[in-house]
């Protein structure tokens, strides 16, 4: 974990697993905003629009201001040679910490050890069961599997 950035800046809920991340999300999402929580939310992929991605207090983040956080970080030169879900991601932490979110719901991406959310450090890991997407590699029992998903 990297104990500067804008990951930093904000507490955390990160959900992982096969199936039902999204729906674990939203719900996280509205408990903590029901709670009177400055609520943010990153997820992926998104179906329609980038948008979808990123959500500050349940509305998409703007197009002004994704377009202008975007040409910056892409401008850093510790941007160069990352992957598109790692600017993505950045792009989202940023937002999260820039809007002064209390509580953030983090979807992993890929998922793993070598997922870009893993910087974060959560105060709670949800992993919904893995189901027959796991790989071979990440072991044959389901708490190998689901340690190798949390990024263990």
């Amino acid at each position: 974990m990297r104990s500067t950035g804008p990951h930093t800046r904000f507490r955390a809920v990160h959900v992982g697993g096969t199936n039902g991340k999204g729906s674990v999300c939203g719900a996280d999402r509205t408990h903590a905003a029901r709670g009177g929580l400055r609520t943010g939310l990153t997820t992926s992929p998104h179906l329609v629009d980038f948008r979808e991605r990123i959500r500050i207090a349940g509305r998409w983040l703007g197009e002004d201001e994704l377009e202008a956080r975007l040409d910056h970080i892409q401008g850093l030169e510790a941007a160069r040679g990352r992957t598109f879900f790692e600017i993505a991601t950045v792009l989202g932490f940023d937002a999260l910490a820039r809007h002064r979110v209390e509580w953030a719901v983090v979807e992993v991406g890929l998922g793993g050890r070598l997922d870009a959310t893993n910087v974060l450090d959560p105060r709670w890991r949800r992993s919904r069961r893995s189901g027959s997407t796991t790989p071979r590699s990440w072991g044959t029992t389901w708490r190998r599997s689901r340690a190798r998903r949390r990024g263990s």
